[in-house]
């Protein structure tokens, strides 16, 4: 068990590692737990064969991690990063998109 917590506070958070302040690490690793144990009570579940919770602490926290970081990316976390959709601003490409 502590090993799978392991996996999955890295997972969620390597990808957001620099690019988001506090708040917004605390908010992704709080959903990034609860969408990894839904992942693997659902291949539980359905019986497939996942021994090491692969798919559903790397696969779905990975993947949450890295839209997570465009959602809460900040440069004043890292100047040479860019702002993510919840901290743009009006002018910036993804409001002129």
């Amino acid at each position: 068990m502590a090993q799978q917590a392991a996996a999955l506070q890295a997972c969620c958070h390597y990808p957001a590692a620099g690019f988001v302040t506090v708040v917004p690490a605390v908010l992704i690793g709080l959903i990034g737990g609860v969408l990894c144990f839904a992942a693997v009570a659902i291949v539980k579940a359905n019986s497939y064969d996942d021994a090491l919770d692969a798919f559903g602490v790397h696969g779905v926290g990975g993947t949450w991690g890295a839209l997570a970081t465009g959602l809460w990316a900040t440069k004043t976390a890292n100047s040479a990063g860019a702002d993510g959709l919840f901290t743009a601003t009006r002018t910036s490409c993804m409001y002129r998109q």
